[in-house]
């Protein structure tokens, strides 16, 4: 890939978690339920299946 694109999509990225508008993806250790624990242990319930 051409590094002018990656350095331009590296800016934007960095522009976006400045402005609080990056949202980090959850990641889910049991299987999609309304019960879920995530990477870091949490247990929480998950009321939507889809972003």
């Amino acid at each position: 890939m051409n590094s002018d694109f990656i350095n331009h999509l590296t800016e934007k990225l960095s522009e976006l978690k400045e402005m609080k508008l990056y949202k980090n993806e959850r990641v889910l250790t049991t299987p999609q339920g309304s019960n879920i624990e995530t990477e870091d242990g949490k247990k929480v319930l998950n009321f939507c299946s889809n972003n």
